[in-house]
């Protein structure tokens, strides 16, 4: 990414760190997430081995991201299949509109804004779920300048808010 001209930038994960200053912004926990009209046409699963008879989508098949493979909720602790997906789609907003349709059940991080707007409800969300931090990193050969002083300082303040969101939304 840096060789290109990029100025910062925000992953998953970083392998190599050399030369950069990278700093944790959050973590993100996937869950499942159901329409409305998915639900009331094929019910709420109620176990893990529920899930089986339900549909799946998945993003890519069997393929290796920056954090493993993407589908990782279609896999046993062992690697071995455990679901088949009924749609396959390599774009992370025609997956969500798919879901939405009622087209089946998707993987995606809890506290999107845009999930309850589309009045999706999770599936399973303390059986079936995986957290991955995202990282925020600038060069080491750079100075950091004010304004990516200023955009790392957003960043921070939106995972500041979404964190106290999240802990009135549990009554906490």
């Amino acid at each position: 990414f840096f060789s290109l001209g990029v100025d910062c930038a925000i992953l998953p994960k970083i392998d190599n760190h050399e030369g950069l200053t990278v700093r944790k912004i959050g973590s993100l926990n996937f869950v499942y997430y159901a329409s409305q009209s998915y639900l009331a046409q094929y019910g709420m699963p109620k176990s893990i081995e529920d899930i089986k008879n339900h549909r799946v989508m998945s993003f890519y098949l069997n393929h290796q991201g920056y954090v493993g493979n993407v589908d990782w909720h279609l896999k046993g602790e062992n690697g071995e299949e455990l679901l088949k997906p009924t749609m396959t789609i390599n774009n992370a907003l025609t997956t969500i509109s798919a879901a939405s349709e009622g087209y089946g059940m998707v993987m995606l991080p809890r506290g999107l804004n845009l999930l309850s707007a589309l009045d999706f409800t999770e599936v399973l969300p303390d059986k079936i779920s995986r957290t991955f931090d995202y990282f925020y990193a600038v060069r080491n050969d750079e100075p950091e300048t004010p304004l990516l002083q200023e955009f790392y300082q957003c960043l921070m303040e939106s995972e500041q808010e979404k964190n106290a969101s999240s802990l009135q939304a549990k009554g906490r």
